[in-house]
């Protein structure tokens, strides 16, 4: 926004040669060996049975003659001599322990170490969404949206999604509301995105949707999907952000620092940018970094940028050496000092407000394999709102290495 130098970007092939890279990085093992995370379990005995479930969502209860195992939303009943999950009865007349796990999101129950039912994390959303569970419908859509743990289906998970949502489902309406704000697996329409957003904020919902209030305000404060209304987008991000959502902090953040929707002030921009990043929003940190480098380093100093950017390289963020290098490039803003300063000059004498931040062109696209720009942030902007860019359109932003998909990018989700 605020930078004059020219930026070449890479060529689409480089980013492809760069994706290759990535692959292979992907495949090759890390190394590292994740740290041993203590995971609940309970234990009891029915008869001479043992019977012991483990799960991040487990729990056992005395129930009728036996007792109730739920293990992420599934449950199954322990008699003696015999095992009932669902309409499924397994014998288990003999048997000295059964065990019941739930680890990450699957379900499984063995007899003495012989598997009795194996169920992966779909499957267990499937069984639970089949006796009306609108939670679980949901998080199938997001799996199949995702391609997590099944095959990519963005048609059925659009149904699913919208059936949850209809249902009354908040969380379900707030997925759908942002979906079709940013045109995520579905067609981009900010008028209905809005009424979702509503509906899932609405506090007549279980309270109201914190994530949905941010996503409502900031329409609301640009006049998105319907008429621009300042005073209510600021109450409806301020209920978000009370709430500790990172996406309204960093919505109001952006707001002040690009003056969209309200007047352009940038220590009210680090505020609420600043709150996102102590919070824990890798994001957060990203953004004060090129909030203090785009105002040259007038909004944030180049010392506390720099502690923003070390925490970013420390954790291996992937803008990190990018952003590295947009630092390394910058200059801070000229101080004049004193001996710069004639003598007779009378110190009180009033200076102007900062001259108005230029939306510089910054942003290339790639249309139909050809990159395409520069062009302003309000250009791309209007560009995602038409549909040009999609989340899925490589596109380069001044100080990124390679091509990214939109959707990875700040600005494409504002």
């Amino acid at each position: 926004m605020y930078r004059k130098t020219p930026f070449t970007p890479p060529t689409l092939c480089q980013y492809l040669a760069g994706l290759l890279l990535a692959i292979v990085l992907v495949i090759e093992p890390s190394g590292q060996t994740a740290q041993a995370q203590s995971i609940p379990q309970h234990s009891t005995t029915v008869g001479e049975l043992r019977v012991t479930v483990t799960g991040d969502q487990a729990a056992l209860a005395p129930h009728g003659e036996g007792y109730r195992a739920t293990v992420n939303g599934l449950s199954a009943d322990i008699l003696p001599g015999q095992l009932q999950q669902g309409a499924v009865t397994f014998d288990t007349i003999g048997a000295r322990e059964i065990t019941i796990e739930g680890l990450h999101g699957a379900f499984r129950i063995l007899a003495d170490g012989r598997l009795l039912l194996e169920l992966s994390a779909f499957e267990v959303l499937e069984r639970r969404s089949e006796t009306g569970d609108m939670l679980a419908l949901g998080q199938m859509a997001d799996r199949l949206f995702a391609g997590n743990g099944i095959a990519a289906n963005p048609a059925r998970a659009t149904r699913l999604l919208r059936q949850a949502a209809e249902a009354g489902q908040t969380a379900a309406q707030s997925s759908l509301a942002h979906r079709l704000y940013a045109g995520d697996g579905m067609e981009k329409d900010h008028a209905q995105a809005r009424i979702w957003a509503e509906r899932a904020a609405s506090p007549d919902q279980g309270g109201g949707h914190p994530g949905a209030a941010g996503l409502l305000g900031y329409m609301l404060l640009r006049g998105l999907g319907g008429p621009a209304d300042t005073t209510r987008g600021l109450t409806m991000l301020q209920t978000a952000i009370d709430a500790q959502d990172t996406n309204a902090m960093l919505r109001l953040g952006y707001a002040f620092a690009t003056g969209e929707g309200v007047e352009q002030d940038l220590n009210e921009a680090v505020r609420y940018t600043l709150m996102a990043a102590e919070a824990g929003d890798a994001a957060g940190q990203r953004n004060l970094v090129i909030l203090g480098i785009d105002s040259g380093f007038t909004a944030l100093s180049r010392t506390k940028v720099q502690e923003h950017l070390d925490i970013l390289i420390a954790a291996n963020h992937p803008d990190a050496p990018a952003l590295r290098a947009m630092f390394d490039a910058s200059e801070p803003a000229p101080v004049v000092s004193q001996s710069d300063t004639p003598a007779e000059a009378t110190p009180d004498i009033p200076k102007p407000p900062p001259l108005p931040q230029r939306d510089t062109p910054r942003y290339w696209y790639a249309e139909d394999d050809t990159p395409s720009g520069p062009i302003t942030r309000g250009e791309f902007l209007r560009l995602r709102d038409s549909g040009v860019i999609a989340p899925d359109t490589l596109v380069w932003e001044e100080g990124l290495a390679d091509w990214v998909a939109a959707e990875e990018l700040a600005v494409f989700t504002e």
